[in-house]
This record gives C-alpha cells, structure tokens and sequence, in this order.
C-alpha cells in the first residue's frame, strides 16, 4: 500500500512539473487570423479538386455514354464512378475547413488589442491617460449575415 501510494505521488509531481513547463501559446488577433486563413486555404484546395475530380469523372461517363470508350467500357465506367465518387468526398471534406474558418474570423474580428483613453483623477483635477486595453466584442445578434 505504501509503494502504491508512493508511486502515485511521485507520478502527480513529476505530471505538475511537466505542466508547468508547457509553452503557452498567445491567442490573440494575429493568432485567430493566421488559423482562418490556413483553414480557408485548405478548404480552397480540397473543394477545387473534389470539383476538378467530379468533372473528369463526369466528363469520362459522358464519353463513355457517346460510345467512344476503349476495349473495356465496364472498367472505364468504374473509373468514371470512382473520379466522380471520391470528387464528391474531397469537395464534401471542405465544408469542415470553411466552417472552422468563419469561426475563427469571427474570434479573430472580436479580440482586438488597442490603445484606450482613460481619464484619471489626480490632485489637480482629472487627467487623461492611455493605456493598452484588450477590447472583446460580445455580439448581441446572434444571426449570421
């Protein structure tokens, strides 16, 4: 029972230096804006090529239905079928990336780190100070535009 409870202790202190040793990152506006616009990228290009792969699936039926096909149409309809099947599934891939995206545009168009006037009294009256203020926009209206 001792060693168990030994062991126990010396994991959890071991697990807390460790913890603190973690670097943190800053999630600030910079932050926020560099994550949408490599989601919105990769978001571009699977939904470009899941497009680009649903076209020369189709386009290769298409061909395949005029009766201009080779030695075996049936394999060459599967490909077709493949093309335009694994298309479809990179372009539906993308929806993920856009929407995280807009997610973090939205984040990134809240947290906005400023300069803020503040007015201090002092002996003589009030004075006005500026200070660096994180401001954080709390939208009312729900709704999406």
């Amino acid at each position: 029972m001792k060693a168990v409870l030994m062991l126990m202790a010396i994991s959890l202190s071991l697990s807390a230096i460790y913890a603190q040793k973690m670097d943190s990152v800053i999630k600030d506006n910079a932050y926020y804006t560099h994550k949408f616009e490599k989601q919105r990228k990769t978001g571009r290009i699977l939904a470009i090529t899941g497009g680009s792969m649903m076209g020369a699936g189709l386009l290769t039926g298409i061909i395949l239905m005029a009766g201009a096909g080779g030695d075996n149409p049936e394999d060459e309809a599967l490909v077709a079928l493949g093309l335009f099947g694994v298309g479809f599934y990179t372009a539906l891939a993308s929806l993920p990336f856009f929407i995280a995206a807009s997610v973090n545009k939205n984040k990134a168009s809240r947290l906005v780190l400023q300069i803020e006037p503040l007015t201090v009294p002092t002996a003589n009256g009030l004075s006005q100070q500026t200070i660096p203020a994180v401001s954080l926009k709390i939208p009312i209206n729900t709704r999406s535009k």
